[in-house]
C-alpha cells in the first residue's frame, strides 16, 4: 500500500485546502488505482474542529469557523467512516482510500493492521 502524508496547514486551515488535497488524490487513483494510507496530519494552531461530513453523498470539508467546501466527486466518494469524521485538533489521522472500481473510491480510518502491513 502506497503512502501518502497531507499535512494541514498550521496558520490557517481551510476547507478548500482539504477538498483540493482530496481532489488531488482522487486524480492520482484515477491516473494509477491502488489502495493509499492518507496520513491526515493536522497541526492547526488555531486548534479548530476540522472534520469531513456528507451531503447528498458527497463530502463537505469543514473546519470551525469557516464557511464548509463541498466537493463535486460525482457519488465516487464511498464513506465507509463515522460522519462526520472528526480530525484531531492536532495529530494525526490515518485513512484508507481503496478503489472498488472504474470510478468509486472506498474510505475508511485505517486500522493497526493496516499501518503495520502497509
Amino acid at each position: 500500500m502506497e503512502h501518502v502524508t497531507v499535512t494541514i496547514d498550521r496558520d490557517d486551515p481551510s476547507p478548500v485546502e482539504l477538498k483540493g488535497y482530496m481532489a488531488v488524490l482522487f486524480a492520482s487513483l484515477d491516473e494509477r488505482p491502488r489502495p493509499l494510507l492518507v496520513k491526515m496530519d493536522v497541526r492547526n494552531d488555531r486548534r479548530a474542529r476540522v472534520s469531513i461530513d456528507l451531503k447528498e453523498g458527497e463530502p463537505v470539508f469543514c473546519i470551525e469557523g469557516q464557511r464548509p467546501a463541498r466537493a463535486d466527486f460525482r457519488g465516487r466518494y464511498i464513506a465507509e467512516h463515522k460522519v462526520p469524521l472528526v480530525l484531531p485538533r492536532f495529530g494525526t489521522c490515518r485513512l484508507v482510500m481503496e478503489p472498488v472500481d472504474d470510478n468509486r473510491v472506498k474510505v475508511r480510518k485505517a486500522t493497526i493492521l493496516d499501518r503495520l502491513f502497509a
